[in-house]
């Protein structure tokens, strides 16, 4: 196919060879073009996912409003928020095992 298209590319006029090289270059980028669009995608979900854990608790305390899902609110706008850069281990892990034991 490659000889093919050089043979094309050689009996055709300047202004063709740009449409052929142009459609070449449209085909290939838009592969790469959609690889980068859904890494990029990935790439911010994965860099905000305390925001993402944030609207779910906050989701979570709407959908089931209480005694108990109030912990999640609370620990979110008493203590995460505060936090310089992102909340600790810790607060994840007593999130994880207070999630844990609502559900058991």
């Amino acid at each position: 196919k490659e000889k093919s298209d050089r043979v094309d590319m050689l009996n055709c006029t300047m202004p063709e060879r740009y449409q052929i090289e142009e459609k070449k270059l449209k085909e290939s980028n838009s592969k790469e073009i959609h690889a980068s669009y859904v890494s990029t995608a990935i790439g911010i979900l994965i860099s905000n996912s305390s925001i993402l854990c944030y609207i779910f608790m906050i989701v979570a305390h709407i959908v089931n409003g209480s005694m108990i899902s109030l912990v999640y609110p609370v620990s979110i706008f008493c203590y995460a928020l505060f936090e310089e850069i992102r909340p600790t281990k810790e607060y994840w892990k007593f999130v994880l095992f207070y999630t844990m034991s609502i559900l058991s």
